[in-house]
């Protein structure tokens, strides 16, 4: 495993309308000070988002800043870095293009994030700030992150992640509908706005939102215009009321005169005012009395989280905190599509079992077990739509989701683990398996054929099967199962339904199960 030394560390966010680095000292793991945190208006994002595309100009005004930022970290002796862009590049179809040209005039390598991982970043760093504070973690808390072209919103139980929505809509986006009448703006709006509140009510046990939580860079730098003090260190809380009276004041200005009251550069007035308008609206969804803004740039975010995970996950390491919050998120997933929560859960539990007793003598990485967790939770969703074919419903629900920690490609592996939990195993002619890296295709196989045997063994979904232990043998893979008092007449049913769908694993590991009573 990689560990981030200690010193001086720069990263570069570049955004929708801004492009922002921030140089850190890394004092310790988990611990940095900013040194510096540089800001410089460049609106890519109105090129992708009206063009779909980066005009050559804006290309030359990115690179030039890079290259000014390359001068600071010279100036810093910084070698170590790192250069992301969102949705300013993620909607662009020459995104390619654009960090080819980037690297090649600077030597800077751009990555392109996912919406789930800023949520992600800025989780990490709000936590750190607001978790003893403010019933952050007691109650139920709604964050919503705020950008130019992208709209992300978190939802947590009691400190627990129940739910993360992305949307691409953000402030550069809703710029073009400020002159409307207010009903066209909030029908522009009304893709976050209705899609939040539908979604609430998939979860009636959440009973309103306690704490709400605003991330963004433009209203903080308004709030600091207009004088408000931290309470904390980099927390500014707004009273209800105050807010209000804030709103009222603001909505009543143009866009110029917001650039001129609170001397706001020009590129950023109307963002602010998008965001102004979008932080009021979810507001009033809340019972809140206050809402927090945390100082948290993006730049700043990742080298917070940076400094505090070193190279875990990409060595396939997952922390406790991770997982919980995985899991969490997998669950009230499922509860969303009415899941029968004690068979998934159980067979979890079975498929798990499973996986611990043969991960050594198949050299079963970590990474893997957290994919088959959460593809025992999800592999009924389907049902939901449709009983019949219900595996196939449930890789579609499941690729369309999203669950905190995981990646959209992780998230493709579980649908596919879940799709193959019953009926046809993978075959050349399955596209979207075909479509896979062979890495891929072997690790889809080998935790649906886990899964399967797991499913089988909970076939009438009564969880007559308490617990198993396995033996692998030469010839055989041998399941001694425990099973219920009372409920050993389901045996026959449940061995029936494992030679039934323990082809894959035969298949796969190189031996047949056989099946026994545990005595």
């Amino acid at each position: 495993m990689k560990k981030r030394k200690q010193g001086l560390y720069a990263v570069i966010d570049i955004g929708s309308h801004s492009i922002r680095m921030t140089v850190g000292e890394i004092i310790r793991k988990g611990c940095f000070k900013t040194i510096e945190h540089l800001w410089v208006p460049v609106l890519i994002g109105k090129d992708t988002f009206s063009k779909g595309v980066v005009s050559n100009q804006t290309v030359r005004d990115l690179i030039n800043v890079i290259k000014q930022y390359l001068e600071v970290m010279k100036s810093y002796q910084i070698e170590d870095y790192k250069a992301i862009a969102t949705s300013s590049l993620r909607g662009a179809s020459n995104a390619d293009a654009v960090m080819e040209r980037v690297f090649n005039a600077t030597g800077i390598r751009i990555e392109i994030i996912e919406p789930i991982q800023e949520i992600k970043y800025y989780y990490h760093s709000a936590r750190k700030l607001l978790k003893d504070r403010y019933g952050f973690l007691e109650g139920n808390t709604l964050i919503i992150s705020i950008g130019g072209g992208s709209t992300q919103i978190m939802m947590l139980v009691k400190g627990k992640i129940a739910f993360t929505q992305s949307y691409n809509q953000g402030t550069l986006r809703l710029l073009r509908s400020y002159d409307l009448p207010e009903r066209f703006f909030d029908y522009a709006l009304s893709p976050v706005t209705i899609n939040f509140i539908n979604n609430m009510k998939n979860y009636p046990e959440i009973k309103g939102i306690d704490c709400f939580v605003a991330l963004n860079d433009d209203l903080i730098r308004l709030i600091e215009s207009i004088g408000v003090d931290k309470e904390v260190e980099d927390i500014y809380r707004i009273s209800a009321p105050r807010f209000k009276s804030l709103f009222q004041e603001v909505e009543n200005l143009t866009i110029e005169e917001i650039n001129k009251k609170y001397s706001l550069n020009e590129n950023v007035a109307g963002t602010t005012m998008m965001a102004l308008l979008m932080t009021a609206k979810f507001f009033a969804l809340t019972k809140a009395k206050d809402i927090l803004f945390p100082n948290i740039p993006m730049s700043g975010a990742i080298l917070d989280y940076l400094t505090c995970h070193d190279d875990n996950e990409q060595d396939g390491i997952i922390d406790d905190e991770l997982r919980d919050h995985i899991i969490s998120s997998a669950v009230y997933l499922g509860r969303k599509y009415r899941f029968a929560e004690e068979h998934s859960m159980h067979v979890t539990k079975i498929a798990l079992s499973l996986f611990d007793q043969i991960k050594s003598t198949y050299g079963l990485p970590e990474i893997e077990r957290m994919l088959l967790e959460v593809s025992g939770i999800l592999h009924d969703i389907g049902a939901f739509v449709n009983p019949s074919s219900h595996h196939k419903h449930s890789q579609v629900l499941i690729l369309s989701s999203e669950i905190f920690g995981l990646s959209k490609s992780e998230m493709n592996l579980i649908s596919l683990i879940s799709r193959y939990h019953r009926k046809a195993t993978p075959k050349p002619s399955h596209i979207e398996y075909m479509a896979l890296p062979m890495h891929e295709r072997v690790i889809v196989s080998r935790l649906a054929a886990i899964l399967r045997v797991a499913d089988a063994l909970d076939n009438i979904h009564n969880q007559a099967v308490e617990d198993i232990t396995v033996s692998l043998l030469d010839t055989k893979c041998e399941i001694q199962v425990k099973m219920k008092i009372g409920q050993i007449e389901y045996f026959d049913i449940v061995k029936s339904a494992v030679k039934s769908k323990g082809d894959l694993f035969e298949m796969f590991f190189g031996v047949p199960i056989s099946l026994e009573i545990k005595v």
